[in-house]
């Protein structure tokens, strides 16, 4: 199947999206800089469409491998295989010491022990292991293959709107168990509901319909209105929470997020020239390796971070750091064999 270049483009970005989410770029800044907002904020949150639109892009994807005069078992198998071996594979990975500062604390030597604290520490927290492997940034594997296997089951028995239903009340319930636990339509739990599907399942199934609909060079402008709508909305419900109900200002999601998700896809999939830019976009297929590999890059960096936290340069170079350095760990997995099924 021939690549959509302006996708490949867009995933770059929304993985760099997910290691600006992660390597937390000027945490330390605290004036406000929109109402409550301050700058760190405003680029975690902004950067809250990178996983949806992931999820509008594998159920998009996985779309194309059937129709509707076809069943999408063999697709749902091969997707959830897929994401399973994945997720086993770089918990196994992941089990592997990477932070430098508990290897130089504890010695080399020590590294077998440090693997073991770890087993003990998912041991004694076996529902966030099943759904998170040995590295948070996994649940994202984990919710794709129980997002592609509840979608390959509805569709096997040609329920769409019953799928579609059952995604809106899942995310339903992931916003009241978690950015709106503390207002009155809430509920507060000990499990994490940005794991599971309660909020994929809504975003591959949008990817389904998109895909059944026909991608359109006239998605640009709808999906750059949707995005921009959707940012309004994220940032005015995050501030709306923590002025009413103290919550914190960080969300994973909101329903501003939905609208974001699925304008970003909405961009990628119009395949506008503008965004078809030739080689650069290539490095689009390792996306998926550059997001597995990103944490150990974050880890290795670890030590410099802590030096040079306070130095603007820095806050801006490390997650330019951890990019660079995970996407040549990943190119470099796609040359090698046995290590090609990882990243690519």
């Amino acid at each position: 199947q021939e690549r959509i270049q302006s996708v490949d483009l867009f995933r770059l970005l929304a993985v760099f999206a997910v290691i600006v989410i992660h390597t937390q770029p000027f945490a330390g800044s605290s004036r406000p800089l929109i109402g409550v907002l301050n700058l760190p904020i405003l680029l975690n949150q902004g950067a809250r469409f990178a996983v949806p639109f992931f999820f509008v892009i594998a159920g998009y994807f996985w779309a194309t491998k059937f129709n509707a005069t076809q069943s999408p078992r063999a697709a749902t198998v091969h997707l959830a295989k897929r994401a399973a071996f994945l997720f086993l594979a770089w918990s196994v990975i992941y089990m592997v010491p990477t932070q430098v500062r508990e290897i130089d604390t504890h010695g080399l030597s020590h590294a077998p022990k440090l693997v073991y604290w770890h087993a003990l520490a998912m041991l004694n927290a076996p529902w966030t292991t099943l759904f998170e492997g040995s590295k948070v940034h996994l649940w994202f594997l984990s919710s794709l293959f129980l997002c592609v296997l509840i979608s390959g089951a509805a569709l096997a028995y040609r329920r769409t709107r019953l799928l579609v239903a059952l995604a809106v009340l899942l995310y339903g319930v992931g916003l009241a168990g978690k950015a709106y636990a503390d207002t009155p339509l809430g509920f507060h739990s000990a499990f994490n509901f940005r794991n599971g599907p309660f909020f994929g399942l809504l975003f591959f199934v949008t990817g389904y319909l998109l895909q059944r609909r026909g991608a359109k060079r006239c998605w640009l402008p709808l999906g750059g209105v949707l995005t921009g709508l959707g940012l309004v909305l994220h940032l005015v419900e995050i501030s709306a929470l923590h002025a009413h109900y103290q919550t914190p200002l960080a969300h994973d999601y909101v329903l501003g997020t939905v609208f974001m998700g699925v304008g970003v896809a909405f961009m990628a999939l119009s395949n506008a020239k503008v965004f078809c830019v030739g080689k650069p976009t290539s490095g689009g297929r390792l996306a998926l390796g550059i997001y597995a590999l990103h944490f150990v890059m974050i880890d290795l960096l670890a030590p410099l971070d802590q030096v040079y936290h306070d130095a603007h340069a820095w806050e801006l170079i490390n997650p330019l750091l951890v990019f660079a350095l995970a996407y040549v760990a990943a190119w470099a997995f796609s040359r090698h064999r046995m290590l090609r099924t990882l990243v690519a």
